[in-house]
């Protein structure tokens, strides 16, 4: 049987999947097969939480073996991740697209603005959200992990963009990440929080990109070469 599974304890009595004898590569999962897991443990993450949801129950749920979660994903950790990682993958793609077509300064920043207030305040992403704060209170580890694989990676992406663009001599930016980091504590700040707190709904569209461009705008007279 290639990677054979064992389970181990963690905190709080909460079980730990990990794949016996990582030398033996599992075979890649199949794009339906990891959008039908995706969906299952994203569902049962957000209902149950972290500790309440467990592998095999998302398994049923999707409608595969667990062996075939096992064939994609290490861990429940692992899976939790990625489900995080799925969720900037959208929010950083206007980032590499502004990088490959050198779109305008202006432009891009508002268009990156625009996906993140977007894809940010929908109410799944909003309940993912709490969960990650519940849950990293819990389980630091855990907690870090994600920050690297959310948060963290978002801002590391744009200091790379804003980077390139001060090579370019249209930005002047001495602390990148620092930039970074107030460019998207601007655009989340209260909207995310009146969000989160159920004191408003999500923008309309319109709405939206009058906040990223005031966003860029500000962000463009601070460090706009």
């Amino acid at each position: 049987m290639t990677g054979a599974v064992t389970r181990a304890a963690g905190p709080a009595g909460e079980e730990r999947s990990r794949v016996r004898n990582p030398k033996v590569r599992a075979p890649k999962l199949r794009a339906c097969n990891r959008e039908a897991i995706m969906i299952a443990a994203a569902e049962m993450f957000l209902n149950a939480g972290f500790a309440g949801t467990c592998l095999e129950a998302v398994a049923e749920h999707a409608g595969v073996s667990r062996q075939t979660i096992y064939n994609g994903f290490a861990s429940k950790d692992d899976l939790f991740r990625a489900i995080c990682g799925d969720l900037v993958d959208e929010i950083i793609a206007p980032i590499s697209r502004a990088v490959q077509q050198e779109a305008g300064l202006r432009d891009s920043l508002v268009t990156i603005g625009e996906n993140l207030l977007a894809t940010g305040l929908r109410p799944k992403s909003l309940a993912l959200y709490r969960l990650i704060v519940t849950e990293a209170a819990r389980f630091p580890e855990l907690g870090r992990s994600l920050y690297a694989t959310g948060p963290g990676r978002a801002v590391k992406e744009l200091a790379a963009y804003f980077r390139a663009e001060v090579v370019r001599g249209r930005l002047n930016i001495t602390d990148p990440e620092t930039a970074a980091e107030q460019f998207f504590g601007m655009l989340n700040g209260h909207n995310q929080l009146r969000a989160l707190m159920g004191v408003a709904t999500r923008p309309s569209a319109s709405k939206r990109r009058a906040v990223a461009e005031s966003v860029a705008d500000t962000f463009l007279r601070a460090f706009g070469a």
